[in-house]
């Protein structure tokens, strides 16, 4: 069964008509694990070094149909990507995007998602708890291709599956991908992989960091 919903940010071209924001999302089954687990619950954030995420309001509280700048800052060289996931879980690419298509970062150097004069974020139903979470490689995720990522067309952030935010946490966690194909939570692969590879392990948790933040969105 689909439910309408918009998705959080529509990437809105300065000067230009506003894009549509309905979109059609199939609701997650019931066996199905919430999506929210990839990232929050079943996630423990790994920081080798700083990745710094300022919003344009301190108390990261927004109203819906607020514009929204991101300004994310690593402290290292590396490939940016950032996802939000609204209140029922569903996760988003807002970075890389149709306007910022290439996300190889340098060391230091800011990165601004929206208020640059060519597209604003700006914020869309549903009202809640939402979560932006910036994860920072030292190279390339396989899992996270900028095509695979990027709704060119329609000029959205594209949301993406369950399988496809498992995919991308577990190469970041262990370099592997298709670890994420069985049925074990992004928790019990993680801790597998640690036990059966402690040394592996310790060299990954070095290629990754990853930075997250909760905003409240209201009516």
């Amino acid at each position: 069964m689909s439910t309408q919903r918009k998705p959080l940010f529509a990437l809105i071209a300065i000067g230009a008509l506003a894009v549509g924001l309905g979109i059609v999302a199939m609701a997650p089954s019931a066996e199905q694990p919430n999506p929210r687990k990839v990232f929050v619950e079943g996630t423990q954030l790994n920081a080798p070094w700083d990745v710094k995420m300022d919003f344009d309001n301190a108390d990261k509280t927004c109203k819906i149909g607020d514009k929204m700048h991101v300004k994310i800052t690593s402290a290292q060289d590396g490939y940016l990507y950032v996802f939000n996931q609204d209140p029922s879980g569903e996760i988003e690419c807002i970075f890389p995007n149709s306007f910022q298509t290439k996300n190889e970062v340098k060391a230091g150097k800011e990165v601004a998602i929206g208020g640059d004069g060519k597209f604003n974020l700006r914020i869309g139903e549903p009202a809640g708890k939402e979560l932006i979470i910036a994860l920072v490689a030292t190279q390339a995720l396989k899992s996270a291709k900028p095509e695979d990522l990027i709704d060119v067309q329609k000029g959205l952030p594209k949301r993406i599956t369950y399988r496809q935010a498992k995919k991308i946490y577990v190469e970041a966690v262990t370099g592997e991908p298709d670890r994420a194909d069985n049925g074990d939570t992004v928790d019990k692969i993680k801790v597998k992989f640690e036990h059966d590879n402690p040394d592996k392990y310790k060299e990954r948790a070095k290629e990754y960091s990853i930075s997250q933040a909760e905003i409240t969105t209201t009516k």
